[in-house]
């Protein structure tokens, strides 16, 4: 596992059109001192699954409170 320490984060599901043999594309993208470099690309045929989780310090538990961080405009 590669372990990155960074200032920022992006990762894009990307649905592809019928033509492909894969139907999602996830994309990571980091950002330290100004430089943004893709770091990953994976294309597969399921939907991906995500999971939002918040480690309690003991314990890592599913969180919705985590999700509505994330995902809030």
């Amino acid at each position: 596992m590669k372990l990155l320490d960074t200032d920022k984060i992006e990762i894009r599901i990307e649905k592809q059109n019928k033509t492909k043999n894969f139907k999602w594309c996830i994309y990571c993208r980091v950002e330290k001192s100004n430089e943004t470099e893709t770091i990953l690309m994976v294309k597969v045929k399921d939907r991906p699954y995500l999971l939002f989780q918040e480690n309690k310090g003991d314990l890592v538990v599913n969180s919705k409170n985590v999700e509505k961080e994330i995902t809030k405009s």
